[in-house]
């Protein structure tokens, strides 16, 4: 499952995930407990980042399919 997460300039994750991933050219996305995926793509624009997860773990892609959708 792909994602595409936008997220503030100053956001402190999104910062990390876009240096790590440019300067390794890999990035994994997840926290110390679980491991979602890794970064396919990080793009810093004038106003925030966009970052594209390719997301592996079965259990994160069951919880952001539960998550509450936008309407628009």
């Amino acid at each position: 499952m792909i994602v595409r997460i936008t997220a503030n300039l100053n956001d402190p994750t999104a910062q990390q995930l876009y240096r790590q991933f440019h300067e390794d050219g890999y990035a994994p996305w997840g926290n110390e407990e679980i491991l979602m995926g890794f970064v396919k793509e990080a793009v810093m624009t004038p106003k925030a980042y966009l970052i594209t997860v390719d997301v592996t773990n079965p259990q994160a892609i069951d919880y952001i399919f539960s998550l509450p959708r936008e309407k628009g």
